[in-house]
């Protein structure tokens, strides 16, 4: 990349780089309401051998800041990797606070791509920053989508199942026709104590993934007691295969809703063991529960 003009340098900071410089300067009317933040999206666009362009407008009037500079300063178009889209402090490593209860769902989108693959990192790199948790985060095959609020996410546990019969814990030796109870644990947090409800999704393979079941007890709505998540209501007997569930808070007055990660779990085959003798053989299944004398004929 090219020195600005003006003679700025280049400055470190860990594994990044920036410069202070006069040349880049803004065009447009620069009055917004934070108010109306829901419809101010934000815009760059990266050009091969053209300019580098940010812009910040209005949807619903000629309002509009545009940042632009030519791509031999900046080389986005060959190093663009990250996005960092937020609401911070304005600067010197100042926080931008929100009011208790707020909530904000960020968007972004890549256009123009293919073969792309998108994460959310979950850290930023500005010294600014504001009183706002990270929620939830989704992906999709363009673009990510997030959410912060003013609450701190609730961490939700998925403990190993229990066995229905017994209220054990799920040992992976459950066979053919067992039947399981899914349970979870919430972490309180600043000594508030949640309220609210948690779901039970509860799906047919082993990695949460695809519509989980939707035919009675499931999903399965259970109400916080004192902090506490009951159990679920039991599966029904389970055919051998794979399966999984979570857990998902619904959030209260002092937590945002947050989800569990899967939670995993087998059921195995029936296999038979023959013994006896030359007058006949008891059959049993690996229940131990059934068995069929057989005679010689």
């Amino acid at each position: 990349m090219s020195i600005p003009d003006g003679g700025e340098s280049w400055n470190t900071s860990g594994k990044s780089c920036f410069a202070d410089t006069t040349h880049v300067t803004a065009t447009g009317n620069p009055e917004f309401q934070l108010s109306n933040l829901g419809n101010l999206p934000l815009d760059g666009k990266a050009v091969s051998g053209g300019n580098d362009t940010v812009i910040l407008k209005d949807r619903y009037n000629s309002n509009f800041r545009k940042w632009s500079e030519t791509d031999t300063i900046l080389g986005l178009s060959s190093q663009w990797t990250q996005v960092e889209a937020n609401v911070f402090g304005d600067s010197n490593g100042s926080e931008a606070n929100f009011n208790l209860g707020t909530s904000i769902t960020v968007t972004q989108s890549l256009l123009g791509s293919t073969g792309s693959s998108f994460s959310c990192n979950g850290g930023g790199t500005t010294g600014e920053s504001n009183n706002l948790f990270l929620g939830l985060c989704s992906t999709w095959a363009d673009g990510i989508l997030f959410t912060e609020a003013s609450l701190p996410s609730m961490i939700v546990t998925p403990n190993v199942p229990l066995d229905a019969a017994t209220i054990a814990p799920w040992t992976g030796f459950e066979v053919t026709n067992a039947s399981a109870v899914f349970n979870s644990s919430i972490t309180e947090l600043y000594g508030v104590t949640p309220t609210g409800t948690v779901t039970y999704n509860f799906w047919t393979n082993s990695g949460c993934s695809g519509a989980p079941a939707s035919s009675s007890p499931f999903p399965d709505v259970v109400t916080l007691f004192g902090g506490i998540v009951p159990n679920s209501a039991p599966t029904g007997p389970l055919s051998a295969g794979s399966y999984s569930f979570n857990a998902i808070y619904s959030g209260d007055s002092s937590y945002t809703s947050s989800a569990s990660k899967c939670e995993a779990f087998s059921v195995r085959p029936l296999h038979l063991f023959v013994s006896g003798g030359i007058s006949g053989m008891t059959v049993f299944d690996s229940t131990g529960e059934t068995s069929v004398y057989l005679t010689n004929s």
